[in-house]
């Protein structure tokens, strides 16, 4: 696999993580989230950045990526690190953690997107970003 850019297509490897977070939430009789470009490009960019440690391991400049993805009213973001590649252990992670798993049930989520970035020494740095898109209505004049 490949460090991947920042933006672009989302890999297989990622729609395969973001498949399994909405079979759980079908299972727990939540509705399905949408993927959204927008926010998977914002997801590689981070991922990226974490394995190239540009960024540390975190959610460092959360508020500066959700900024770029207007409009919404709502947003959380999963990220994770390990050496595993199977997409099921970084979501069995993120579920078996109180806070992840509260983002990847959230009934607020509406679109989501997620990216695996792998770096030299093989270490794979994931962010799923989740977001409540609203519409915006304009006031009609009087």
């Amino acid at each position: 696999m490949k460090i991947l850019s920042g933006g672009g297509e989302a890999t297989s490897y990622d729609m395969q993580i973001f498949n399994l977070v909405n079979a759980h939430r079908k299972q727990k009789g939540l509705a399905a989230l949408k993927f959204d470009d927008d926010i998977f490009n914002q997801c590689c960019i981070h991922s990226k950045n974490m394995s190239t440690g540009k960024t540390a391991f975190g959610h460092y400049g959360f508020d500066d990526r959700v900024k770029n993805l207007t409009p919404w009213c709502w947003a959380a973001e999963n990220v994770a690190f390990n050496y595993s590649t199977k997409p099921e252990d970084v979501v069995n992670m993120w579920l078996n953690s109180s806070g992840h798993r509260a983002n990847i049930e959230s009934t607020q989520a509406t679109h989501s997107a997620v990216s695996a970035v792998i770096n030299s020494e093989g270490a794979w740095y994931y962010t799923q970003i989740f977001i409540n898109k609203v519409k915006l209505y304009r006031r009609k004049a009087l």
